[in-house]
């Protein structure tokens, strides 16, 4: 097997409403994609969108929050309909993963067998309130709830090192790379996305690192000397498809 070119690529991480995805998926090869919902009012759109695409995008679907329990009949509806997991934004949604009252949802979704993807990490962007950036309360979710698979999108971003070791310390915590691009360059001092990966690596392990996209093309992973071939295997393909509950290629 060629390095550069892996037989399977799935990009965990990308938004049907951000311009550009089919043809950035077409361009990186991906194989397969999973699509975050932007919204509750973003579901059914997403849904038609991946149900026309053969497999090819995964839907993960949004809940507002605002009524916990309409939020478990909620996730229960759409699990039937055919996502595949879900999303959550906390600097939008401004809520603390490990508040009790979303605890019922939690245990919903641990029963579904569905994956969390939760943000995290500092952006400027509107409407984002920084204070619920931090991942850390996951940690209390994810001892709590051991059998629910949560995924700290961005590597924790600015949080880098609290996601590193809610990875290193739970068996069902794991990363994405996506938008390292954004991150990175803000560290102080600023280091390349490559670092972040050989680190988890070497603390987390292999098994706890999914590639996400957002404009992070699979290079920076593939033309390392540092990430071992069965490493490669994982983060590109053998994780996602663990946590989606598909068969190991």
């Amino acid at each position: 097997m060629n390095v550069c070119e892996p037989p399977m690529i799935i990009d965990y991480h990308a938004h049907l409403h951000q311009p550009g995805t089919e043809k950035w998926t077409e361009v990186q090869k991906f194989d397969r994609v999973v699509l975050m919902s932007g919204g509750p009012h973003d579901n059914a759109k997403l849904m038609k969108f991946c149900s026309d695409k053969n497999g090819k995008y995964i839907p993960f679907c949004r809940l507002d929050l605002d009524d916990i329990e309409a939020d478990v009949r909620e996730v229960r509806r759409l699990a039937a309909e055919g996502f595949r997991g879900v999303k959550f934004q906390p600097m939008t949604q401004r809520f603390l993963p490990h508040e009790r009252r979303l605890y019922p949802l939690w245990a919903a979704i641990e029963e579904l067998g569905l994956p969390i993807t939760s943000h995290s990490g500092t952006v400027s962007f509107p409407g984002h309130v920084a204070n619920f950036a931090d991942p850390t309360g996951w940690g209390q979710v994810a001892a709590d709830f051991p059998k629910l698979k949560i995924v700290i999108a961005h590597m924790g971003g600015d949080y880098n090192f609290q996601a590193l070791v809610m990875a290193e310390t739970h068996p069902n915590v794991y990363m994405d790379t996506a938008h390292l691009q954004y991150f990175c360059p803000r560290f102080l001092p600023p280091i390349e996305p490559i670092i972040l990966i050989e680190r988890a690596l070497r603390f987390a392990g292999a098994d706890k690192i999914l590639f996400g996209s957002e404009g992070m093309t699979p290079h920076f992973i593939w033309n390392s000397v540092n990430v071992g071939m069965e490493d490669r295997k994982k983060i590109f393909w053998k994780n996602a498809l663990r946590l989606l509950g598909e068969k190991e290629i």
